[in-house]
């Protein structure tokens, strides 16, 4: 087997470089949630967004951990580890 060597620095930086991207999202959404409250939306279809929006991210979570194999470009959600049972 082939090994490869990672240079420390550079997966830090990587890491946070993601972890900022997403608490940017999140504070994103949050705002954009809050202007929609306020600005008279329904909290019916607020709660129901927010459901399908969970359903979606399940869903590729179940997926990346059932096949290994994850959808997009980045392998953010790529499990380090393989499946103990074959499927």
């Amino acid at each position: 087997m082939q090994t490869s060597e990672w240079d420390i620095e550079e997966v830090k930086r990587l890491k946070k470089k993601l972890l900022v991207q997403g608490n940017l999202v999140m504070l994103l959404l949050l705002l954009l949630s809050i202007y929609y409250i306020k600005t008279g939306g329904s909290v019916t279809v607020f709660f129901g967004l927010g459901c399908v929006l969970m359903w979606i991210v399940v869903a590729h979570t179940f997926n990346t951990l059932i096949t290994g194999k994850n959808i997009g470009t980045k392998a953010w959600g790529a499990p380090s580890w393989t499946w103990p049972i074959s499927v």
